[in-house]
């Protein structure tokens, strides 16, 4: 008995060190990838990829669970007398499969996990992770700090590495032009419509309005993801636009819009759609359990009172029909007809933790709407370019939104301002070739920007619904692009009217939206570079001013006897030994083949 009980405080004894150890391992391999500088932040980010890897095991690697657990509990009791042997047993054998889980390479698939049916809308336009499939996961930043989040990125060459870089671009050698918008998609860009007996005629009484809780949100994309992949622009629902009174609270059918009264030459236009009538299938039927996971619009509750069971009959994307109509017009309004810019939008989607911890870590994950929207988007724009970024991260957190942004989403970013700045195909254009040398592609990394590629490389943010912290980050890291904002004040007049109102989206330019207040010299300790830049300029001010005293310089009888204002500036450099060099200049320069003063 003795010998037994020995035995057995050995054999707990040695797998709770195995247990340790492994766990251990797995903790120290993640800890390595960050940096120290932040203890806290990075400590609570390695729990969070350590609690991923645990769920993504027990997902992916349920059967040896069940048989480990199965084959513990089917031991001789006398082995496992002490329950704690037992739990140290269940302990190693959960840490050397969470281990494993850790170590396998994350480029092996997608890093979207939310649609596991192998019904993927995307066709002809890469995803993020279908571009870069060769390229290694990004390390973590160096710190996770505000000023770094609005420093202007760094050239990538990310998107080169797998790419043909002799294609050759295809608008022949002229001006290329780019309107880039992003998107993040949220719960409300998706309203769903049952069966339900109709109270009226009307054509906004028609639809019963519903959307999913919270936690069921990715089931019921997935539900009309099985369908939609299939329908036409045969299939799409068409409601009129409205437009607000400035007098009244009252909104009215827009004239032009499908409704409104028409001029004789003018044809009556035919109103936008706004989504897609479903076909009456089995996988569309929703039981009474499922209705429970359904919020009914509160006028249309009344109409399911009697109703076991239902069907989705349509599905809605009324931020997407108000914002891209819009969007469209003002870039014709601002080329030419013969000037075709290329139209990207970047349809960024994530998941976050629930709040009720019985509930699916992604359940309500945006990912599989991205895809829907996707669909829809280029079924009316079949020239729009759709790239979808989808984040594993809390969209909750304001820490994980920066190792988000700073990791996905600006790298998908540079590569098209790279490609446009270089004049090199876009990512979207280029062909997958895998015998490109490495000499070749260092080369093109080296290639010099292009001097004016800010003034044909305009970025536009879609202001609509989502988490504050992503909003934020989002619109913090799209700063040094100076974005054009369209800011949707009103987020629900589809929910409640059944209307789409433009009006309901206001248009801000970057200037007026810039609110950033200007900095205290004092307040600089922490940007040496920018501390040395403004010392320059003040020594130069002093410089130029005592230089202007005098009557007899050149500078104010002739440089600038025309505008009489001096313009300073003072370009900091960096050089390769990581010395940063300061250049003067002012605004004076002849132009000796004119013979005319120009400020430069």
């Amino acid at each position: 008995m003795a010998k037994n009980e020995s035995y057995s405080n050995t054999k707990m004894w040695s797998l709770g060190a195995a247990a340790f150890f492994s766990a251990a391992a797995s903790v120290i391999m993640l800890y390595s990838s960050v940096d120290r500088n932040d203890d806290v932040t990075n400590l609570r980010l390695v729990t969070t990829k350590v609690k991923q890897y645990l769920f993504r095991s027990l997902k992916k690697d349920f059967p040896l669970w069940i048989g480990s657990g199965w084959l513990l509990l089917r031991q001789p009791s006398s082995s496992t007398s002490n329950p704690s042997t037992r739990a140290l047993d269940f302990l190693m054998i959960g840490s050397l499969l969470t281990y494993r889980e850790s170590t396998r390479d994350d480029t092996s698939e997608p890093s979207g996990k939310g649609d596991t049916s192998g019904n993927d809308t995307t066709t002809n336009v890469p995803t993020i992770q279908d571009t870069a499939q060769s390229v290694p996961p990004p390390r973590m930043p160096k710190t996770l700090s505000w000023g770094e989040l609005i420093e202007p990125p760094p050239p990538t060459e990310r998107f080169l590495d797998n790419s043909n870089i002799h294609k050759k671009s295809p608008n022949g050698g002229r001006q290329r032009y780019i309107e880039l918008m992003v998107h993040n998609v949220s719960h409300t860009d998706m309203v769903l419509s049952l069966d339900a007996p109709p109270v009226s005629s009307s054509h906004e009484d028609f639809f019963c309005l519903c959307r999913p809780r919270f936690s069921a949100f990715d089931f019921y994309s997935k539900k009309v993801s099985n369908v939609l992949k299939s329908l036409t622009s045969s299939a799409l629902v068409r409601f009129p636009r409205y437009e607000r009174s400035d007098d009244t609270r009252r909104i009215y059918i827009k004239s032009g819009g499908g409704g409104g009264v028409n001029s004789p030459e003018q044809p009556p236009e035919q109103p936008p759609p706004i989504g897609f009538a479903l076909p009456d299938t089995k996988s569309l039927q929703v039981t009474a359990e499922e209705l429970k996971d359904l919020r009914v619009r509160g006028r249309d509750a009344n109409r399911l009172t009697n109703i076991t069971s239902s069907r989705i009959n349509a599905v809605f994307f009324p931020l997407l029909s108000m914002l891209m109509p819009q969007w469209k017009a003002r870039i014709e309004q601002t080329y030419y007809d013969d000037i075709k810019p290329k139209q990207v939008l970047i349809l960024v989607s994530g998941v976050g933790t629930p709040r009720n911890w019985t509930h699916s870590m992604t359940g309500n994950s945006t990912q599989v709407c991205a895809q829907l929207m996707q669909h829809y988007l280029q079924t009316l724009y079949p020239d729009l370019v759709v790239v979808q970024v989808y984040s594993e991260t809390n969209i909750f957190r304001y820490d994980e939104n920066i190792y988000f942004v700073q990791n996905e989403l600006m790298p998908c970013i540079q590569s098209y301002r790279d490609a446009h700045a270089k004049g090199l195909p876009y990512p979207d254009e280029v062909v997958a070739s895998s015998d490109v040398s490495a000499a070749i592609a260092e080369e093109m990394r080296k290639l010099p920007f292009m001097a004016d590629w800010k003034k044909s490389f305009n970025v536009t943010l879609s202001y609509a619904d989502g988490s504050p912290a992503r909003n934020h980050a989002i619109q913090a890291a799209l700063r040094p692009y100076r974005p054009t904002y369209y800011h949707c004040w009103q987020l629900k007049t589809f929910w409640h009217e059944s209307k789409i109102v433009e009006s309901d989206i206001e248009v801000h330019s970057f200037e007026d939206m810039e609110t950033l207040p200007a900095l205290s010299t004092d307040q600089l300790q922490d940007t040496p570079v920018i501390q040395q830049v403004v010392d320059e300029i003040k020594a130069f001010s002093n410089d130029m001013t005592r230089v202007l005293a005098d009557k007899n310089q050149d500078i104010q009888r002739f440089w600038l006897r025309k505008t009489q204002k001096p313009v300073l500036a003072v370009l900091a450099v960096q050089l390769d030994s990581g010395k940063i060099k300061l250049y003067r200049g002012t605004n004076m320069e002849v132009s000796m083949p004119t013979g005319s003063l120009c400020g430069k």
